[in-house]
């Protein structure tokens, strides 16, 4: 990937086991419970083969943001985007997605939650600035733990500017399978996430 620029020097790197610490405390620090795997659970599958993980760091070792992405069949699934509560509010995090979008040349899935409050009404207004549209189909997040629920959200894509097609509503279709069968793999089984499966439309 090329190389990342802005107001300050941040390193780009790929993540190592050694980052998990820090990793995790930024994603329970910007997620609720019920949108984040249990602690093993996410540990292991940041190992996965599939799973492409990039971290900004600061100041030699500070993490300053993730992306957590996952690469399914020809597109990208990002499963979480985080940004250091310090730095926050300084267009470091619209900065990367428009940068990573650019450097990944592929079409891009991204879930967001439902406008239902201040918080999530901003992340979908930021997700809209970097790029990315909301696609007309109902979705619900898998259940990531035992005792939670499935969550509606919805579903944004991206596409490069060399591909210049519209993605079929088939396509749509296919990849949100795929996002279920890979993606939550580690937990499609749970019973409350069986309909989903099911019934992906």
């Amino acid at each position: 990937m090329r190389k990342f620029y802005h107001h300050r020097n941040y390193q780009l790197q790929k993540y190592t086991a050694s980052d998990f610490p820090q990793l995790w405390d930024l994603l329970t620090s910007s997620f609720p419970k019920e949108e984040l795997f249990a602690k093993d659970v996410m540990a292991d599958r940041l190992e996965d083969i599939q799973s492409e993980t990039w971290l900004l760091k600061y100041q030699q070792d500070k993490l300053a943001l993730a992306l957590i992405t996952r690469k399914i069949q020809d597109f990208y699934f990002f499963e979480y985007l985080a940004v250091s509560p310090a730095l926050r509010g300084q267009g470091l995090g619209g900065a990367f997605m428009r940068h990573i979008r650019k450097a990944l040349k592929k079409p891009i899935l991204f879930e967001s939650e439902l406008p239902q409050n201040p918080v999530a009404k901003k992340r979908l207004k930021f997700h809209q600035s970097c790029g990315f549209r909301i696609l007309d189909l109902p979705y619900e997040m898998p259940a990531v733990r035992p005792d939670s629920d499935p969550i509606p959200m919805h579903v944004l894509a991206s596409m490069p500017p060399e591909i210049t097609q519209e993605i079929g509503e088939a396509e749509i279709q296919n990849a949100i399978e795929d996002v279920y069968t890979e993606v939550y793999a580690d937990v499609i089984d749970l019973p409350q996430n069986q309909e989903l499966l099911n019934n992906p439309d």
